[in-house]
């Protein structure tokens, strides 16, 4: 499996970040707004981001929260072949693959990355931000086990790692 790195570009000092809006309308805000990076160069999650960027608010036709407490939130994925989802964002997580799939994985930078799921496999899915397209031709069903605690640190690397993907 190939990994691939996400480039976190700093702002010159007094540069103007570009300004986005929330999902469903709301005030605009820096687009960087709910990211920060920590000393080694990593993107950062904040709960800011992870609640724009809620797969189940951005992408509610494939994701439904089907249990949900104070440490976990676990979300069921479905999908046809040809189906794409839009940009959103997964907390450390990790993914109950129930049926055989193939995807296209969309970095930050838009550049892709294909995997092979395997069906009755568990693998970790560190914290990222992506879109995905299932490029097979068989519907997608995973779960996602989605931690509520501890940081969000994105690793670069796309898609699960693990025994999940062959």
């Amino acid at each position: 499996m190939r990994a691939i790195k996400f480039v976190v570009a700093a702002s010159a000092p007094g540069a103007t970040a570009p300004l986005s809006r929330a999902p469903g309308g709301g005030a605009e805000r820096p687009a960087s707004a709910g990211r920060t990076s920590n000393l080694f160069g990593e993107v950062v999650m904040t709960s800011d981001s992870a609640a724009a960027l809620d797969p189940a608010v951005t992408n509610p036709e494939h994701y439904q929260v089907v249990f949900e407490n104070e440490r976990v939130r676990v979300l069921e994925y479905t999908d046809k072949p040809g189906d794409r989802t839009t940009r959103h964002a997964h907390p450390d997580s990790v993914l109950v693959v129930l049926s055989s799939f193939r995807r296209r994985m969309y970095a930050a930078d838009d550049s892709a990355h294909d995997l092979e799921l395997t069906a009755g496999k568990v693998g970790w899915l560190a914290a990222q931000q992506h879109a995905g397209h299932n490029i097979g031709d068989t519907d997608s069903h995973a779960l996602f086990i989605e931690l509520k605690e501890g940081a969000r640190t994105e690793t670069g690397v796309l898609g699960p790692v693990g025994p999940a993907v062959r």
